[in-house]
């Protein structure tokens, strides 16, 4: 071969030229001279490790490099973004599921081990956009659009989400008048004209400002200027930009019924959640958006609220208290971790001890309303009552029933339906009972999301001795959102989906979209679905099971359980209507903008 000259290679029937891109996602390079070759390849070798090191810390580099042993793990990475030495092809990925991969390194098959998938998408996501050279001048290849990648502008799910929410700010405009909208116009104008200089803008960044708007135009207009200013962190750049902007909007735009201290006060406290939250998610489990919705969340649960409201229900005090408590004992075992280095033998004795000391006492400080102890009042107040008693028991016999038996029978069932059989179940368990007695059903969820939150912290720090167990069932159940990132999320989204509506409103519109309308969507269109929304993986047939399910659900709901009172069977329809279509064409995770969503366009479409 004379140096400089392409060569084919075959793979199975196929011919295969270096420089070449093959519509499955082969990717081959070009001969490069000796010193251009040498010096690409350091390049390029020197930003694979900060990457690694970057996004996956060096524990996970550190399991990639102990898997293929050193030499081995060099030369296979290194085949993954640099050219090689003799100019021919060297590596195709063909992605069969989510945590399936099979690499082909110099015609010799590795399959391999769950410990390296995540690092080997994320290259090969990577190696999808080369910047290959012909002669002396360099060609980028056209991206491939891998699956689960944003809408670009004007394309059919932007489009679709677009006329979505326009369409519900058309309704609240009509139903509220301009003045909420005048209020914040400089503040809307502001983010409009910021949301137009980004170069590429992920949809979901529109919802991080809508949401917000939203509920508190609906249930707290108090709060509407302070909700808007602190969506402007998700804008993203420096910190100090973002910093900036928003303490000059605070200060020049808000009216003089608004405190500006308070306001200040949030945003520190709104940064402050999304830091943390992005450096525990490492940004995987949670993107930048995703952390912005838990931040803004947090700070109007924990801050907002308190503030403003001199009086709050019980389920609130309950849902306030343990939460501080929560996570101000994570927080004081984060330090101790920080003083003796982190210690395995020592964290794991010490964090379990300080959080059984801790979390009582801080509960029993932060929840002050009560006349006595926490656990004390809570045993009083279940058995006072026998609607309640019957409540737990049912609740009880149906965890110690169906628990057992969905995880020894889960192997018949695929992880799509079995991931989904909980959402049933949830259905179940909370809609009746809730009929029966809303406080105690909220109460009981207020306490079932600190739970959920704690059930995380043992499974992320893999404490002894259930650490371990937690982290292998939870990981049975878990899709390829979960196996992102060190987080779990799926149980967690899937709680607060559920809460969020009917703590704010007593609406089991959360329960009947997860229960379900998510669970019938998914399962029908996985099985049956052939026609997808354009650009998504979401099915046509499966829209039309969410929007059917939810339907039925809803009407049985309104006229035997005494549900939806103030809203007709017609406009029902409609909020099922937008929230499927919605859910078909959204990529921001169902489990939190569908009930969230549902909630807004049934207090809109409720006849007043």
């Amino acid at each position: 071969m004379i140096f400089g000259h392409q060569r084919k290679r075959s793979i199975g029937n196929k011919i295969i030229t270096s420089g070449d891109q093959d519509t499955n996602g082969l990717v081959c390079w070009p001969m490069l001279p000796d010193r251009r070759q040498e010096k690409q390849h350091q390049m390029e070798w020197a930003g694979v490790r900060r990457f690694l090191y970057r996004r996956f810390g060096p524990r996970e580099t550190g399991k990639i490099f102990s898997r293929f042993e050193r030499r081995r793990a060099l030369r296979d990475l290194r085949a993954l973004t640099s050219p090689p030495t003799d100019g021919r092809f060297r590596l195709f990925t063909a992605i069969r599921k989510p945590l399936d991969l099979q690499c082909v390194f110099c015609n010799c098959d590795v399959l391999v081990s769950a410990a390296v998938p995540r690092i080997c998408v994320s290259l090969w996501s990577m190696s999808q956009s080369v910047t290959t050279m012909e002669g002396s001048k360099p060609v980028v290849q056209a991206p491939l659009k891998t699956p689960g990648q944003p809408a670009d502008a004007m394309s059919l799910p932007f489009v679709v989400q677009s006329m979505i929410l326009f369409c519900t700010l058309h309704i609240a405009y009509d139903k509220f008048g301009a003045a909420p909208f005048l209020t914040v116009g400089f503040i809307a104008l502001y983010i409009l004209v910021q949301l137009c200089m980004m170069k590429r803008m992920q949809f979901e960044i529109v919802y991080v400002f809508y949401l917000p708007f939203m509920f508190s135009l609906l249930f707290n207009q108090d709060l509407l200027q302070t909700n808007l200013l602190l969506s402007i962190n998700v804008l993203g750049g420096p910190v100090y930009t973002r910093l900036a902007s928003q303490l000059f909007l605070t200060m020049c735009l808000l009216a003089g019924d608004v405190n500006p201290m308070v306001c200040l006060l949030a945003v520190f406290v709104n940064m402050g959640f999304c830091f943390v939250l992005s450096k525990v998610s490492r940004l995987e489990s949670l993107d930048f958006v995703d952390c912005n919705i838990f931040s803004l969340t947090l700070t109007n649960v924990l801050f907002l609220e308190k503030v403003h409201k001199q009086q709050h229900s019980l389920p609130y005090e309950v849902l306030w208290g343990t939460l501080a408590a929560f996570l101000c004992t994570v927080a004081i075992n984060y330090i101790l971790a920080t003083i003796v280095n982190n210690n395995k033998l020592f964290v794991s004795i010490m964090v379990p001890v300080v959080f059984l000391v801790c979390f009582p006492l801080l509960t029993n400080t932060f929840i002050d309303s009560l006349p006595e102890l926490p656990v004390i009042w809570l045993y009083h107040y279940i058995t006072a009552s026998q609607t309640r008693m019957r409540i737990l028991g049912i609740w009880l016999l149906f965890l110690m029933v169906l628990i057992p038996n969905v995880l020894l029978f889960k192997s018949n069932f695929s992880l799509n339906t079995s991931r989904k059989i909980w959402h049933f179940l949830i259905l179940l368990l909370v809609m009746q009972p809730f009929s029966w007695d809303p406080t105690f059903v909220k109460i009981a969820l207020s306490g079932t999301i600190v739970l959920f939150l704690a059930v995380e912290y043992v499974r992320y720090l893999k404490l002894q001795p259930f650490g371990r167990q937690i982290d292998e069932k939870l990981r049975s159940f878990a899709d390829f959102r979960d196996d992102r990132g060190p987080i779990i999320i799926s149980y967690v989204y899937l709680i607060l989906g559920i809460s969020t509506p009917l703590l704010i409103f007593d609406s089991p519109v959360g329960l009947i979209a997860l229960g379900a309308g998510d669970s019938m969507a998914s399962i029908i269109g996985k099985r049956v679905g052939k026609w997808k929304w354009s650009g998504m993986k979401k099915t046509v047939e499966g829209t039309a099971a969410f929007i059917l399910s939810t339907f039925i659900i809803g009407v049985i709901a309104k006229w035997y359980l005494g549900y939806f009172k103030d809203l007709t069977v017609s406009n029902w329809f409609v909020v099922c209507f937008l929230s499927g279509v919605l859910e078909g064409n959204s990529d921001l995770n169902d489990n939190i903008l569908i009930p969230v969503f549902m909630l807004i366009c049934e207090q809109l479409f409720t006849v007043a």
